[in-house]
């Protein structure tokens, strides 16, 4: 009832000229000089609170969004290429039919979001939480997905193409891909049995084999907390502790003192991919 209230507010002409606002801000980059009325809307609390806002069929190519409060707001049909969504809050949000290509997703929260049909292709979303998301009919050809979180999530007639899985955690998760080929899921937990659906109208068994691989190396991976496989995962793919902390939204301080940590937990002192070489002998590419 609160969310619908947070919609509604969106709504009404002071919300709609508020809206314009929002866009016009993002556009320039002049939040600090940009005054909203929020009153009445967001119950007071600061402009980067933007629960509800109805951005759907709007171009926002390009925009940077980055750690705005954006749960339960549509972008229903919106063109989001390139969009910056890094760190946001977009818990029950609407992406249905929106493009989202090459799309910055890192570190967000999306828990119960909706990216039904939505072209997600060359998106970057490690250590995302998609928690009981939809992504039924998405694309996802060429995602960067390591380390993200989708517990209970639907992926009906999704198309994973050179997508990247490593340590992700799906467990439970509904899968029923339109097309699987050339998946990367070193270290990453899979469903498996009947969670896992018929591909490509066909069995489910290559993929409930690649469910199985995956899962047989996650004992040394298990020490380790969700924040420290997002660590590890992008130090993996050759990002900096530098980039990690920006992506992450955490202080270098805290970065080194995860590395530390990842370090002792699995022994390790070489550099990001050979990390990831001890962890699991080979990548469970399959295609």
């Amino acid at each position: 009832m609160q969310n619908q209230l947070f919609s509604d507010r969106w709504k009404t002409d002071a919300g709609r000229l508020a809206t314009e606002a929002v866009l016009h801000a993002l556009r320039t980059d002049d939040w600090v000089d940009a005054i909203f009325d929020f009153t009445g809307m967001s119950r007071g609390t600061h402009a980067f609170v933007l629960k509800g806002i109805d951005l759907g069929g709007r171009t926002l190519d390009g925009l940077d969004f980055g750690q705005l409060v954006l749960s339960h707001a549509s972008f229903v049909g919106a063109s989001m290429v390139n969009i910056d969504l890094q760190g946001c809050d977009l818990d029950g949000a609407d992406f249905t039919d929106a493009n989202l290509r090459s799309g910055q997703l890192a570190g967000c929260t999306a828990r119960g979001a909706s990216f039904k049909n939505a072209d997600l292709t060359g998106c970057f979303a490690m250590s995302a939480d998609f928690t009981a998301a939809d992504f039924s009919g998405a694309d996802l050809t060429s995602a960067a997905l390591s380390a993200t979180i989708a517990v209970r999530a639907e992926f009906n007639q999704t198309i994973f193409d050179r997508t990247d899985l490593d340590l992700a955690n799906w467990r439970d998760a509904w899968i029923a891909p339109a097309t699987w080929n050339e998946i990367s899921v070193t270290g990453a937990i899979l469903p498996t049995g009947p969670r896992i659906r018929h591909i490509d109208g066909g069995s489910s068994a290559a993929f409930a084999e690649v469910a199985h691989a995956a899962a047989s190396r996650l004992p040394v991976l298990n020490q380790l907390t969700g924040r420290e496989l997002a660590v590890l995962a992008m130090l993996t793919k050759g990002m900096s502790n530098k980039d990690v902390a920006k992506t992450l939204s955490l202080s270098m301080h805290t970065v080194l003192a995860h590395v530390r940590h990842i370090q002792k937990k699995i022994g390790a002192t070489e550099s990001g991919p050979v990390v990831l070489a001890k962890i699991a002998a080979s990548r469970s590419d399959v295609g």
